[in-house]
């Protein structure tokens, strides 16, 4: 997607660019080679001059595919609660986020600000 979805401007911002990211975030592989064989994509998020939206301008909604296994509610999941306290305490400690505010992107649950080792300052969440 070229242009914004909101208002259709061809003008924007960028703001991040990752290469080679998971196609599909919240498909759980059985195994090793099967992850390292998910499908890939970019993310390219830019900020409409127009109207200010924040867009993925690299989405390519053709090759999304919702399969057998696919799995969006991961707050009940162990693990990925585990794996989320450790997301925040090393980009508490590293990043020196205590007391900042804090903008989370892409998530309706707001599952990073709802653990109990951020302090519950922050703008978003932005889906």
């Amino acid at each position: 997607m070229h242009c914004c979805p909101v208002c259709l401007s061809l003008d924007s911002l960028p703001l991040i660019t990752v290469t080679r990211a998971p196609l599909i975030g919240c498909l759980f592989a059985d195994s090793m080679p099967d992850a390292l064989a998910a499908e890939i994509g970019d993310l390219e998020l830019v900020q409409c001059t127009e109207c200010t939206h924040i867009y993925n301008r690299a989405f390519e909604p053709e090759r999304i595919r919702y399969v057998p296994g696919y799995e969006n509610a991961l707050g009940y999941s162990q693990h990925h609660h585990a794996q989320l306290t450790a997301t925040v305490d090393h980009l508490i400690r590293d990043h020196g986020l205590r007391h900042k505010y804090i903008a989370e992107l892409g998530c309706v649950e707001e599952a990073i600000l709802a653990l109990d080792t951020i302090q519950r300052r922050y703008i978003g969440p932005f889906e």
